[in-house]
């Protein structure tokens, strides 16, 4: 990305920040969600256009290197998989196969899935397992291709997002950006 087209994406970020609530009820939501939580940040977005401004092309590619790539040490990963609901032609479709190759993957698969006889872990190291040896899509797979980065991070597989959830630390409460008496009139 050149020096221009950077400073023309941080032009359209600030605009964006500023851009004034298109209705009475999107102000006044704002504002009562500063006061119900206890932030009082009232000039938040005139605060992000000040760090928005002061961000420079090697900003941004520092924090990339540190936290986004693949070989960095403190990268962090969140992976979501979701239960499809839709039929096995709508993911063959994504694969971009011919059509031959496009019906026989589907009777492949719909074969494992039935297989599987509804047990999830079989579903999932079937498709698995097809995708990624017989149809070779391991090609597009970064993991695949390249040694992965040591990493002092160790991934966890969330089954129960609402256990995962409970288990975790309590943080502490809202802190104010600004005293409240900043905003009394004693007049």
């Amino acid at each position: 990305m050149s020096e221009n087209d950077f400073e023309n994406n941080k032009r359209s970020s600030v605009v964006r920040r500023l851009e004034k609530p298109k209705s009475l009820d999107q102000e006044a939501a704002w504002q009562w969600y500063q006061i119900q939580s206890e932030y009082y940040d009232f000039e938040f977005a005139q605060n992000d256009v000040k760090r928005i401004e002061a961000l420079t092309k090697e900003d941004m590619i520092q924090f990339f290197d540190q936290y986004i790539h693949p070989s960095s040490r403190q990268r962090a990963k969140l992976a979501i998989y979701l239960v499809a609901q839709g039929k096995i032609s709508e993911l063959i479709a994504g694969l971009g196969l011919n059509a031959e190759a496009s019906a026989q993957a589907a009777t492949d698969l719909q074969e494992r899935l039935s297989a599987a006889a509804d047990d999830e872990e079989k579903e999932v190291e079937g498709l698995k397992s097809y995708l990624l040896h017989d149809l070779k899509v391991a090609g597009m797979i970064y993991a695949q291709n390249h040694a992965q980065p040591p990493s002092s991070i160790t991934p966890a597989l969330i089954r129960d997002v609402r256990d995962f959830k409970a288990g975790l630390k309590v943080t502490a409460g809202a802190r104010r950006a600004k005293d409240l008496s900043e905003y009394e009139d004693l007049n």
